[in-house]
């Protein structure tokens, strides 16, 4: 079942959140596609995941409309359907939808269901990881067996990117926080702030963690 047509975090919270370069390999959580899309424009490579058939198929039915550059059926791929584009408008203006289009072999969007804590790709390889949400609410089969996610190890996610990725979380997760006082990750302050700071749209609370060990 589609969950997501559209993003309600603020986009330019998650670039600048994220300080996203050419030189950035970014694995994100796919979701309606924004988010990916945005990354696009800044980022040299992203690659989005999700357990969702329903949301991998809808974001590349905005992939084909982007390779066409239809930027209003990449906003509203569905004509029929009707929701809150607010955001998504905002951001995705014409000369910004050209940028990413210009852009859009440095996109991957994996068809597979894969849940992103789980995913058996070389974590090593991403120096910017995007969550959104999904630490809040259990993901992929987490999600359906609410009580595993207590037991969940996030650790084991943790502990094999490289040091100095970045990883976005939408909310100040005591998971992360847990992680922090153990020495593996420390809150990147600076970027924190500034997400925060753009992050207006919503009762999100964006909180960005630096891998150091």
């Amino acid at each position: 079942m589609l969950e997501y047509t559209h993003t309600n975090e603020d986009l330019r919270a998650i670039v600048h959140g994220l300080d996203l370069s050419l030189d950035d390999k970014v694995l994100a959580i796919c979701g309606s596609g924004d988010q990916a899309f945005a990354m696009l424009e800044k980022a040299g490579e992203v690659v989005a995941v999700d357990y969702n058939q329903s949301q991998l198929k809808y974001a590349l039915e905005r992939l084909k409309h982007l390779k066409k550059g239809d930027h209003t059926r990449f906003l509203v791929p569905d004509p029929d359907e009707y929701f809150d584009l607010r955001n998504s408008r905002r951001y995705f203006n014409w000369e910004k939808f050209q940028k990413i289009k210009s852009r859009i072999d440095s996109l991957k969007i994996i068809t597979d269901q894969i849940n992103i804590f789980d995913s058996g790709l070389a974590m090593v390889d991403f120096t910017k990881i995007y969550l959104s949400n999904a630490l809040d609410y259990g993901y992929g089969p987490i999600r359906k067996d609410r009580e595993r996610l207590g037991s969940f190890n996030l650790e084991h996610f943790v502990e094999p990117l490289r040091e100095g990725t970045l990883i976005y979380d939408t909310n100040l997760h005591h998971r992360f926080e847990v992680l922090c006082k153990n020495g593996c990750l420390e809150k990147e302050e600076e970027l924190t702030r500034i997400a925060r700071w753009l992050e207006e749209g919503y009762h999100w609370n964006p909180t960005v963690y630096k891998k150091i060990k």
